[in-house]
């Protein structure tokens, strides 16, 4: 019990810091600042792929799918920063909506899909 596939929700292995997005609106439209961040979320990180790229040209990008109990503490176009785990000290910006599952107070999780910021150079 606690389980999603490799995941335990009980005990994440990683923390990161989520910054929400806040939409701040004037005589122009809309636009989207960083809200205040929110450290210490504990998720799992786990590599994720998009075969469903446009253009097999693109840069090589990492992205990630990240695993947490309870609901999502960011919005849309929320960011993260990885305090520990996997790509440790590494920007990611959401990708999608976040899809969040709530039959049970047991299995309640969310599931975020995020790009890295900018490549890393080795």
């Amino acid at each position: 019990m606690g389980w999603v596939g490799q995941v335990s929700l009980r005990t994440p292995r990683h923390r990161v810091t989520v910054i929400p997005a806040v939409e701040v609106r004037d005589v122009y439209g809309a636009t989207f600042v960083d809200g205040e961040p929110i450290t210490g979320v504990g998720v799992d990180i786990q590599p994720a792929s998009d075969d469903n790229r446009a253009d097999s040209s693109d840069q090589a990008f990492t992205q990630v799918r990240l695993i947490g109990r309870g609901g999502w503490p960011g919005g849309l176009y929320s960011k993260i920063l990885v305090e520990e785990g996997p790509y440790q000290g590494r920007m990611f910006d959401q990708q999608m909506e976040v899809r969040e599952y709530g039959m049970s107070r047991a299995t309640a999780h969310f599931d975020a899909r995020f790009r890295v910021r900018g490549a890393e150079v080795k």
